[in-house]
């Protein structure tokens, strides 16, 4: 069906011969209006660049008209006042087919033509974590998100009917609502991660050197973000995560902990191998500070693979701790805290 006939049915101006059309297609297509989603997916089906502009109220008008005309010419014809049996079943089938007309139209009218209008973008909303906070949503379809420090999340007002995109920078643990018919997809500037029901831990910071998707529960699919080039896919089952090394470009499929990997989402700070840079970042988000060191030279020489785990501890105690070992000292004045080596 051309969406440009359709136009013309709704607008009246329409042949004879193109109304006939149009309602013989309803009648073909068999259409029930308890599958909305059967519907939304007819409507896309129809040749895109062939737009239909359209006013519900308009094309009620018009479909009586069609209907009244069309009444007119067989009462006349046949001389009759009362409809034959074959004249009722044609209105019958007339009105079964406007009825899915308007329920096509109704959809679309009550969804918003943001969801199939060609070039009209949908809302998007984005939810920001600061740095040292966490932030907990839900989406429309019931998707909870915990959004670690210093992350941002980005997602449309209403998902479209074939899938659930979601945009993210930083970290975020996600348990995904299930839906067979839409798979939930978290985009990073790395990695495509899609799923259709489960929960797991994204992070992809931009200055980390590493991101990585972790699985707690269901199943996953992880690829890299750059559809411009050929790359492996990873499946992953739970207890497992892929990581990308950003600095070689290579990713690897591997088990991970949970306890250390989704920590935060309790709020426990965990370091394990950590590396001096990547310590001073972590408690830079996790508690919303700037951290400035001295006499970093001297730091060069030592060994930086710290392991430690720290409970809804203080910025004081945390860095109490890691001075113990490492052998520095700190100084706390506002946000901004100043540690000589």
């Amino acid at each position: 069906m051309n969406k440009r006939i359709l136009e013309k049915f709704f607008n009246n101006k329409a042949s004879e011969a193109e109304v006939q059309k149009v309602l013989e297609w309803f009648d073909t297509q068999k259409l029930n209006p308890q599958k909305i989603q059967s519907l939304e997916e007819l409507w896309d089906q129809i040749d895109e660049s062939d737009f239909v502009s359209h006013n519900p109220e308009q094309i009620l008008r018009n479909i009586h008209q069609e209907i009244d005309t069309s009444d007119a010419k067989q009462n006349v014809a046949e001389k009759k006042p009362v409809k034959t049996l074959h004249q009722q079943g044609q209105s019958l089938l007339i009105w079964g087919s406007v009825a899915a007309i308007l329920i096509v139209v109704g959809i679309f009218s009550f969804r918003g033509a943001g969801d199939w209008q060609p070039g009209k973008e949908k809302e998007q909303i984005t939810k920001i974590a600061e740095m040292g906070q966490k932030k907990m949503l839900t989406l429309a379809d019931g998707t909870e998100i915990h959004l670690n420090a210093g992350s941002s999340i980005t997602f449309p007002e209403q998902f479209s009917v074939k899938k659930r995109e979601v945009v993210l920078s930083g970290e975020a643990f996600f348990k995904v609502k299930e839906d067979s018919a839409r798979p939930f997809i978290v985009q990073t500037k790395n990695l495509s991660t899609t799923v259709l029901g489960t929960s797991f831990n994204v992070r992809s910071y931009d200055n980390d050197q590493q991101s990585d998707v972790s699985l707690v529960t269901g199943k996953l699919k992880v690829q890299p973000s750059d559809t411009t080039r050929e790359a492996t896919s990873y499946v992953l089952a739970p207890g497992e995560a892929v990581v990308l090394d950003k600095r070689n470009n290579t990713l690897e499929q591997t088990r991970f902990d949970t306890g250390i990997r989704l920590g935060w989402t309790e709020g426990v700070l965990v370091f394990e191998n950590a590396g001096k840079d990547e310590i001073i970042t972590r408690i830079e988000r996790w508690y919303g500070v700037t951290i400035k060191v001295e006499n970093r030279e001297k730091s060069v020489d030592q060994q930086w693979k710290y392991r430690g785990i720290f409970k809804d501890e203080s910025l004081e105690d945390v860095l109490k701790g890691i001075s113990y070992v490492k052998n520095f000292t700190y100084q706390i004045e506002n946000q901004t805290v100043t540690i000589t080596f």
